[in-house]
């Protein structure tokens, strides 16, 4: 939500093309493309693609990764940390954000058809 809003008062303020940046949350807004490129769990950098216009969000559960945040993602029918990482192109930073989690909650040979009914694209 902070993205878009970010973008909001950009937009209010006369900025006519930009993009905001906030970790894992990216969002692209006006006349302008983005090369966009994502960390891999092994800590390689692979490009996905260019972004106009659009948001992408990632989200990564690597158990034992941070001792002080071990940023998991807990399925509520087992109670167990999902594992993997996940990214998601929407209109909207906060949307894009919400279905990685769906990305990683919904079992694998569901989860493009449920990304894409929800209004995002599940990058793979």
């Amino acid at each position: 939500f902070a993205v878009d809003y970010a973008v909001a008062l950009l937009k209010q303020s006369g900025i006519t093309a930009g993009w905001i940046n906030a970790g894992g949350d990216l969002r692209v807004f006006g006349d302008m493309t983005l090369p966009v490129c994502r960390r891999e769990r092994d800590g390689t950098i692979r490009p996905v693609g260019r972004l106009r216009d659009m948001a992408m969000a990632t989200s990564s559960v690597i158990p034992g990764s941070s001792p002080d945040f071990p940023g998991w993602i807990v399925h509520p029918a087992c109670g167990e940390a999902c594992r993997g990482t996940w990214s998601v192109l929407a209109k909207t930073a906060w949307r894009a954000d919400a279905l990685t989690k769906v990305a990683a909650l919904v079992p694998s040979r569901l989860r493009q058809a449920e990304i894409t009914r929800l209004g995002g694209q599940l990058l793979q």
